[in-house]
């Protein structure tokens, strides 16, 4: 990552949500400097929830306001297939966040997200 960071504009990560957790946990406690890259990690297969999102961007440093710097998105899809009918934009990310801020999750808590 450090050297593929260096040589191109930015890096696309994709993988299951626990599996991309994984890297952005091993590259923090690594040392990575994550807030000097563009990441872009693209998840899917299972339910995400928006404080797994927000926990995943406060270990890459990421500022969602600023998705051209770094964001983490959703496919949607039949993955036992290997299709991906869709995936989010920014603004849909902008749109769950704000949801769950006005209301809170129903599915995943802050401390179940980490977990």
């Amino acid at each position: 990552l450090r050297r593929g960071a260096a040589e191109f504009g930015g890096i696309a990560l994709a993988g299951e949500p626990l599996f991309l957790k994984r890297v952005a946990e091993q590259g923090t406690a690594a040392g990575l400097k994550w807030e000097e890259m563009k990441i872009w990690m693209f998840t899917g297969s299972e339910y995400v929830s928006e404080h797994w999102r927000s926990y995943m961007q406060s270990l890459l440093r990421q500022d969602p306001s600023r998705p051209e710097r770094g964001a983490v998105y959703l496919t949607y899809g039949l993955t036992e297939l290997g299709l991906a009918v869709g995936f989010e934009t920014a603004p849909l990310a902008a749109l769950r966040r704000a949801l769950v801020a006005q209301g809170g999750s129903p599915y995943l808590s802050e401390a179940e997200a980490r977990a």
